[in-house]
This record gives structure tokens, sequence and C-alpha cells, in this order.
């Protein structure tokens, strides 16, 4: 039997008034101006959801779907626009979302990619391949990946930024497996091509944008490639990609992950403290962009605290199945 709970929330961070962030009960979750009762095609500003607003949900434990939310001031229930049905979203067990907050799984499973692996066949490229992925003579075999596939990578030899990343999701309350991937991208589905928001330099700064595969094909990273559960054909995952390239050009915040550095540091902040929550603001940072487009994709929320989402966050959650991927040799 589905069971569906009711309670009021708080709205803690809107997003191009397309999804918005609301925790209740210890729980965050993720709803589109769709599900908001008597709904004419406002925007989120039209109908007053802002950061600190209180709404009442309806939702779905088990897979944390918002059906409704109400506002005061509207009155006389809606359906929404896309239903909860028993059955479509997961095994109805409310240890489901506690599980993927706890991210209690086998670690052992992660299928790495490492560079020092063993090619399973060979490529001829249909396009201009960078020196430096030439020299290392090997591309990813993309047979198996579909888009809006995630891709995390860590580097094989961490520099200043990687063993921040490291220690502060370490300090933050992740496990040693989970904490070594430092940066997530999105793939596009095309062979070669990915999304990702990326920081450069204090001079140059950096934003989202469209990389090559390629560039992660230089014997300097290790790669995993995972996809949600709830992404059942590849059409769903083009939906997740538009929605991240929504944000090109989009800059990349590099104020807000030094925000998350000194509360982990220097407050001892956990990122799964229910106590200590902090509210991320709309930054965007390489997992937060993956989050927003899945989310907003999907309805769904990946269980972040407050939209806090960082690589060993996707790394951990049990919502991701681990993709195999192999090495081809350049010919």
């Amino acid at each position: 039997m589905t069971r569906l709970k009711e309670a009021e929330g708080r709205v803690e961070r809107v997003v191009d008034s397309s999804i918005a962030y609301v925790t209740a009960e210890d729980q965050t979750l993720t709803f589109g101006p769709g599900v908001v009762a008597n709904y004419r095609g406002e925007t989120f500003e039209e109908l007053g959801i802002v950061p600190g607003r209180s709404v009442r949900l309806t939702w779905l434990p088990a897979s944390g779907l918002v059906g409704r939310v109400a506002l005061e001031g509207i009155s006389g229930p809606r359906p929404p626009q896309r239903s909860i049905v028993e059955g479509t979203f997961g095994p109805d067990d409310d240890n489901s979302s506690a599980n993927r907050r706890g991210h209690d799984r086998a670690r052992a499973s992660q299928l790495e990619l490492h560079p020092d692996g063993d090619a399973v066949g060979s490529i001829a490229p249909f396009r201009s391949i960078p020196t430096a992925t030439r020299s290392f003579g090997k591309l990813v075999d993309t047979s198996n990946l579909q888009a809006g596939d995630l891709i995390l990578t860590r580097d094989i030899h961490p520099d200043g930024i990687s063993t921040l990343i490291t220690d502060v999701q370490r300090e933050g309350g992740y496990h040693p497996d989970d904490a070594r991937w430092t940066h997530a991208a999105m793939y596009l589905g095309d062979g070669g091509n990915v999304i990702e928001a990326t920081f450069e330099n204090p001079v140059r700064g950096g934003d989202v944008r469209l990389s090559s595969l390629d560039s992660f094909c230089e014997g300097a990273h290790a790669l995993r490639f995972r996809r949600s559960r709830f992404i059942a054909v590849e059409r769903d995952g083009w939906r997740v990609c538009v929605r991240a390239m929504s944000r090109l050009g989009k800059p990349y915040n590099i104020f807000e992950a030094a925000s998350m550095w000194f509360r982990v540091i220097f407050r001892a902040k956990s990122f799964s403290d229910f106590g200590k929550r902090d509210p991320t603001s709309a930054a965007i940072i390489c997992s937060v962009l993956y989050a927003d487009a899945y989310n907003e994709a999907t309805r769904r929320s990946l269980g972040e605290v407050n939209g806090a989402c960082v690589p060993a966050w996707l790394s951990g959650s049990d919502e991701f199945d681990d993709v195999k991927a192999d090495w081809l040799t350049i010919r």
C-alpha cells in the first residue's frame, strides 16, 4: 500500500524558477511549479515561493517524489501533473531514503577506469585528438554509456585543490572511498562530449561549459561512470542533459565552494548533520550542476542536505549503479 506523508516544509533554495529545494522532517525534497495546487503557469516568484517560505507538502517517502504543494492563500486541491503510483518509484519502504542519506552499501563495487588499465580493443578516431590524449594512446569505449550518465573523476596525483576537496569531503563525514572523487561531469551521449562546471584559476574563474571526454583521457585521472536507477531509457537521460545545457555559460561559484570548506574545516560542520544544516545559494559547482539538472528532469531529490551536493555524495548514493567502461587503443 502506498504511504504518503504530509508535513510543513521550508523552502531553502530556488533554481531558475524551475526547481525548489525544501526541507521537511529532516529530509531535503525538490519540486517543480507544476505540482503546486491550482497552478496556472506562474513563476516561483509570482507564487511567492522564495527561500524561507513555508509550504505544505505531500510526498512519497520511499522515493522522495513530491506529489502536491499547497501555499497559504491558495484553496482547493488540484491533482498533480505527475501522479504518485505505488511501485513506480521503487519499494514502498521508508528505509530507502535513509539508506540514500547513510550511503549504506558495498563500496568494493566501485567500477573504476584506471589509466593503467588494459585496452579491450582499438578505435580509429572520427575527430581530432589533443596531443596529450594521443600521447596517452587510449580513449574511453562509450558503447555502454548513454546520455545523462554521471562521470566522477579523481586525480592520480592530486594537486592542492583536489587534496583540499578530498579533505573537506572526508572531514564532512563521507567515507574515504567516496571522498576521493573530486569532480563530477555529465556524458552527453554523442561519443565524445561532456558538460561540466569547472574552475580554472582565480584570474579566469570558471563556468558551465561543453568539454571533450578526451580531456579526461590523458593518464592523469581515474574515471567512474554511474547511471541512475530511475533513468530507464536514454530519452530520460537526454532530458537531464537538456536541463544541464540550459545553464551553459553560467559562472562557477568559487566563493560557495570556499564557504563549504570553511563550514566543514573551521566550524566542524558535517554535511549530514541535520542539526547544523546550512543552505547553499544558487551557486554552480560541478556536482550541484548535475544534481540540479537531475532533480529538475526527474522531479526526484538525490537527498542532498539543502542542495549541498558534493562529488562524494554522488559516489555514495545508492540512487545510482556503476556502468562498466573500458579503454580502446587509438590506432
